[in-house]
Protein backbone atom coordinates (compact mmCIF):
# COMPACT_ATOMS: atom_id res chain seq x y z
CA UNK A 1 0.00 0.00 0.00
CA UNK A 2 1.14 3.43 -0.59
CA UNK A 3 2.52 5.52 2.62
CA UNK A 4 0.92 8.51 3.29
CA UNK A 5 1.02 11.62 5.57
CA UNK A 6 -1.65 14.06 7.06
CA UNK A 7 -1.71 16.89 4.45
CA UNK A 8 0.41 14.73 1.89
CA UNK A 9 -1.01 16.01 -1.86
CA UNK A 10 -1.82 13.46 -4.64
CA UNK A 11 -2.22 13.56 -7.86
CA UNK A 12 -5.94 12.31 -9.24
CA UNK A 13 -5.57 9.91 -12.33
CA UNK A 14 -8.15 9.86 -14.87
CA UNK A 15 -11.29 11.78 -16.14
CA UNK A 16 -11.96 13.38 -11.84
CA UNK A 17 -8.95 15.56 -12.70
CA UNK A 18 -10.80 17.71 -14.62
CA UNK A 19 -12.68 18.44 -10.92
CA UNK A 20 -10.13 18.15 -8.69
CA UNK A 21 -6.48 17.76 -9.65
CA UNK A 22 -5.20 16.59 -6.20
CA UNK A 23 -6.61 14.98 -3.07
CA UNK A 24 -5.37 16.08 0.17
CA UNK A 25 -4.92 13.21 3.26
CA UNK A 26 -6.39 14.32 6.43
CA UNK A 27 -6.81 10.83 8.26
CA UNK A 28 -4.02 10.90 10.88
CA UNK A 29 -0.57 9.08 10.65
CA UNK A 30 -1.89 6.46 13.49
CA UNK A 31 -4.67 5.10 11.32
CA UNK A 32 -2.13 4.37 8.64
CA UNK A 33 -3.00 0.70 9.23
CA UNK A 34 -6.74 0.67 7.57
CA UNK A 35 -7.31 0.18 4.21
CA UNK A 36 -8.61 3.57 3.42
CA UNK A 37 -7.73 6.42 3.70
CA UNK A 38 -10.14 10.00 3.79
CA UNK A 39 -9.18 12.96 1.67
CA UNK A 40 -10.52 16.01 0.31
CA UNK A 41 -10.13 17.28 -3.00
CA UNK A 42 -8.28 20.21 -4.02
CA UNK A 43 -10.46 22.04 -7.18
CA UNK A 44 -9.95 24.86 -8.89
CA UNK A 45 -11.52 28.06 -7.79
CA UNK A 46 -13.76 28.30 -10.74
CA UNK A 47 -15.30 25.19 -9.84
CA UNK A 48 -16.60 27.18 -6.28
CA UNK A 49 -18.09 30.48 -7.17
CA UNK A 50 -19.36 30.48 -4.00
CA UNK A 51 -17.23 29.55 -1.68
CA UNK A 52 -18.25 29.66 2.05
CA UNK A 53 -15.16 31.82 4.58
CA UNK A 54 -13.40 28.73 6.65
CA UNK A 55 -15.00 26.00 4.74
CA UNK A 56 -12.98 26.46 1.72
CA UNK A 57 -9.59 27.14 2.44
CA UNK A 58 -7.54 28.85 -0.86
CA UNK A 59 -4.09 27.10 -1.06
CA UNK A 60 -1.14 27.79 -3.28
CA UNK A 61 -0.03 24.30 -4.61
CA UNK A 62 2.39 24.08 -7.26
CA UNK A 63 1.88 28.03 -8.28
CA UNK A 64 -1.82 26.66 -8.56
CA UNK A 65 -4.65 28.60 -6.99
CA UNK A 66 -6.28 25.89 -5.56
CA UNK A 67 -9.39 25.38 -2.93
CA UNK A 68 -9.70 22.94 -0.37
CA UNK A 69 -13.27 21.99 -1.10
CA UNK A 70 -13.69 20.31 2.57
CA UNK A 71 -17.63 19.07 2.27
CA UNK A 72 -16.59 16.76 -0.42
CA UNK A 73 -14.42 14.72 2.23
CA UNK A 74 -14.66 11.24 1.56
CA UNK A 75 -12.66 8.16 2.25
CA UNK A 76 -11.34 6.20 -0.41
CA UNK A 77 -9.39 3.24 -1.15
CA UNK A 78 -5.67 3.30 -0.04
CA UNK A 79 -4.73 1.89 -3.60
CA UNK A 80 -6.01 4.58 -5.30
CA UNK A 81 -4.09 6.84 -3.83
CA UNK A 82 -0.56 7.62 -6.21
CA UNK A 83 2.99 9.13 -4.80
CA UNK A 84 2.24 12.15 -3.02
CA UNK A 85 3.43 15.04 -4.71
CA UNK A 86 3.83 17.44 -1.63
CA UNK A 87 2.32 18.70 0.97
CA UNK A 88 0.28 21.24 3.01
CA UNK A 89 1.01 21.12 6.32
CA UNK A 90 1.76 24.68 6.05
CA UNK A 91 -1.93 25.20 6.01
CA UNK A 92 -2.65 22.50 8.56
CA UNK A 93 -4.52 25.18 11.15
CA UNK A 94 -7.09 26.52 8.14
CA UNK A 95 -8.04 23.34 6.94
CA UNK A 96 -8.59 21.81 10.44
CA UNK A 97 -10.36 25.09 11.23
CA UNK A 98 -12.65 23.89 8.36
CA UNK A 99 -13.24 20.66 9.23
CA UNK A 100 -14.31 21.81 12.34
CA UNK A 101 -17.05 23.87 10.75
CA UNK A 102 -18.03 20.84 8.59
CA UNK A 103 -18.94 18.52 11.29
CA UNK A 104 -19.30 20.72 14.64
CA UNK A 105 -20.30 24.22 12.81
CA UNK A 106 -17.37 26.17 14.98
Amino acid sequence: MTPYTQFDVHAVRGDAARLAPFVLVVQANVLSSLKTVVVIPLQRPEMLPSPIDGLHVPVMFNGDALIVATEHLVALPRTMLGKSVGSLAVDEYAIKRAIDILFFGI
